[in-house]
């Protein structure tokens, strides 16, 4: 069942399939309408509407978070798009519980997600509504989870894969963390295990700081010269932190 449109009251919102609740959120305001959407997604992932990935049961009582992804290749020829999912032991500024924190992911925190039995989406805008493709590879790299999305040949399929190509587009992914999964202790997260949702590409990542890593077929720029995206908003969090001079 799809992620759909619905009103209540008067009020947009969302809402998991055709039974679920509708979730309203305040026309015009992007915050209050992403929370409507978690709130429906969550309420999808009680009820075992998302794939599995390997041995691993999936959450049933956790929100699904958004966090941004690194953008990494677009081949145009495979129609494969290539995305750092989430990057290992690397600090960032995270909403979490009602405030900011710096959360990092443990090494191998989705080992097993490669022997899943069923794919795992990827959609415009975190919306089931718009999926474009499908993650068809992973690998657990010492420096974090990438996979490899295929983009269906069809009208958004192929306005995707020209729009990350021109660096329009920013990765974002949705996963879910049991709470004894986590450490949590003075404002900074250590996630250990997660489960992988779904892969998205938006024109805003849920945090800034991780943009589009390379387009080598589009730029042909070497790796030593790809710039390294600035990170005011973590240095500032990390400072009030404690963590950083």
């Amino acid at each position: 069942m799809p992620l759909k449109r619905c009103q209540d009251d008067e009020k947009p919102g969302w809402k998991w399939g055709d039974e679920g609740k509708c979730y309203t959120y305040t026309a015009g305001s992007e915050a209050s309408e992403m929370a409507a959407r978690k709130k429906a997604m969550a309420q999808a992932a009680a009820m075992g509407e998302f794939p599995g990935t390997g041995n691993r049961s999936r959450p049933t009582n956790e929100t699904v978070e958004i966090r941004a992804a690194q953008l990494t290749n677009v081949d145009f020829d495979e129609r494969i798009i290539d995305v750092m999912v989430v990057p290992y032991d690397q600090e960032a500024a995270v909403p979490y519980g009602g405030q900011m924190v710096v959360e990092t992911v443990a090494p191998g925190a989705f080992k097993g997600i490669e022997t899943r039995d069923e794919h795992v989406s990827a959609n415009r805008d975190h919306d089931y509504a718009r999926t474009f493709g499908k993650v068809v590879a992973y690998r657990d790299d010492p420096t974090g989870l990438i996979a490899s999305v295929y983009v269906s040949d069809t009208e958004l399929g192929n306005e995707t894969l020209r729009l990350a190509a021109d660096g329009v587009l920013k990765a974002s992914a949705g996963m879910l963390v049991r709470r004894s999964d986590q450490i949590f202790r003075r404002g900074v997260r250590r996630v250990n295990r997660a489960f992988l949702d779904h892969v998205a590409l938006v024109p805003n990542p849920a945090y800034k700081g991780a943009g589009v890593l390379a387009v080598r077929q589009e730029q042909g720029l070497p790796a030593e010269q790809e710039a390294v995206q600035p990170t005011p908003n973590l240095d500032k969090v990390l400072t009030l932190l404690g963590l950083q001079d």
